[in-house]
């Protein structure tokens, strides 16, 4: 992945770099302007495949209709790829001159640099020892030690800490605009078309130089910390074009003063979780069906939230999704979270529990006298994999979750795999990673936290 915060790859069918409308100079020094329209991923010969029943008319694979996003296609990653990734998700800085750092030779601990940095499950050795050997690599590793061993010698490489440290996040000019809103938790039971956002503290971006009318919020301290980090000539908006390429969840509230009234909205939808027999033997078919269902779920107006909600379910939806509109207003097609800033109401699109099951996948499979259920996904839930539980959600999207994807969706289209849908109990053992890992992003939004919360609290 290129970690350059102000290269914009290829995501869906535009590429960033090359559009008439993207104002970025040569060297880099001016942030990014208005995005091209919204790309579309499938055309009408990809559309064509499908019937109205979802039966494929062509034998095409699915990765045509679900291809990789620029950002992580497979590229040369070096001493830059090293630091800009450690740096912008995690808060490395370089030590200072003549600092010592000591090395290690833990051969566990460097398998969770190879994790935290996103390289994908299959790696060369000759590939590895090319990290190994970067300039970087030394301090970043001595980062992620103090990280997992909790302890405070971080000798000037993490920017929470001021000691020795040359650039503490904390004196970011963009620190200072962060809120900290805590919202209202969801109830204990929910049903299929109840609004799914189990977020309960919101960091909003108050940015007085911004003239738009909505506000950018981040669900984690982390991920406010890496708008923090992001050059500060950037907008709200290319804060947010830069997250959304990166599946890095985040809001956009707007006034609800300035919506259009519910009374004028569209009429809403409801989506059901298909049955099938408990024994169903889950086929090609079917998947081909259920992409059917998933591309019609996202082509409403409001599955903008998709692509604003992060990690398994952006990574669904950004084939089909163009990225453009993220910022626009809801659309009020269905559920919308609403949120109190300063006395006045805020909303953005949400999604209902059935809207991101189905996104993933989702079959409830029934035993014929009704004693046995199971709910069964092609894809990991959002419910299980937003949890801080996942080990393998790093808060964003990486070369190692790709490649953990694209090999499913081989394993999916290939009639003589195993691969089939899996309960929440199979997905929640597949997806509980490294407790090494969860321990470092545990320890990460902690210190997070502890830094915003110096933040002033929105009422």
């Amino acid at each position: 992945m290129d970690s350059d915060p102000r290269r914009m790859k290829q995501i869906g069918s535009v590429d960033y770099d090359k559009t008439d409308c993207d104002v970025e100079s040569e060297d880099g020094s001016q942030p990014l302007g208005a995005p091209p329209a919204s790309p579309v991923s499938l055309n009408q010969t990809d559309l064509a495949i499908l019937d109205p029943t979802g039966t494929p008319q062509n034998d095409v694979s699915l990765s045509v209709l679900d291809f990789a996003p620029g950002l992580y296609l497979p590229d040369d990653r070096t001493d830059q790829e090293v630091e800009g990734t450690f740096r912008l998700f995690y808060g490395y800085t370089s030590p200072p001159p003549a600092t010592q750092i000591p090395e290690t030779q833990d051969s566990r601990r460097r398998e969770m640099f190879f994790r935290l940095l996103g390289l994908r499950y299959h790696y060369s050795e000759a590939e590895s020892s090319a990290f190994l050997l970067s300039k970087p690599y030394i301090p970043v590793q001595h980062l992620v030690n103090c990280i997992l061993d909790q302890t405070n010698d971080f000798r000037g490489v993490w920017d929470l800490r001021d000691d020795d440290c040359t650039s503490p996040v904390r004196f970011r000019r963009r620190v200072g605009m962060i809120r900290r809103f805590q919202s209202n938790p969801e109830p204990a039971e929910l049903s299929g078309n109840d609004l799914y956002d189990p977020t309960e503290t919101f960091y909003v971006l108050e940015d007085s130089t911004f003239p738009a009318p909505w506000k950018l919020a981040f669900i984690s301290a982390s991920a406010a910390l890496i708008a923090c980090r992001l050059p500060d000539d950037f907008t709200p908006f290319d804060i947010a074009m830069w997250m959304v390429q990166r599946g890095v969840p985040f809001r956009c509230f707007y006034p609800a003063s300035w919506l259009v009234p519910h009374s004028l909205a569209q009429p809403t939808r409801c989506f059901n979780i298909p049955v099938r027999p408990i024994y169903h033997v889950f086929t090609k078919e079917d998947c081909q069906s259920y992409v059917h269902v998933r591309t019609t779920i996202l082509g409403q107006p409001h599955m903008q939230a998709a692509l604003k909600r992060g990690g398994i379910v952006w990574r669904l939806a950004i084939s089909t999704s163009g990225t453009s509109k993220v910022s626009q207003p809801p659309a009020f097609w269905h559920r919308t979270r609403r949120i109190i800033l300063g006395g006045a109401g805020f909303e953005d699109d949400g999604l209902t529990l059935n809207e991101l099951d189905l996104i993933c996948g989702a079959y409830e499979c029934v035993s014929s006298d009704g004693k046995q259920r199971s709910l069964r996904s092609w894809w990991p839930l959002a419910r299980y994999y937003e949890k801080t539980e996942c080990g393998e959600n790093y808060g964003h999207w990486c070369g190692r979750r790709e490649t953990w994807y694209t090999e499913r969706l081989a394993d999916i289209e290939n009639e003589d795999s195993i691969a089939k849908p899996l309960s929440y109990t199979d997905w929640k053992s597949a997806q509980h990673g490294a407790s090494l890992i969860r321990t470092f992003h545990a320890v990460v939004e902690k210190a997070s936290c502890d830094l915003l919360r110096q933040c002033p609290s929105t009422a």
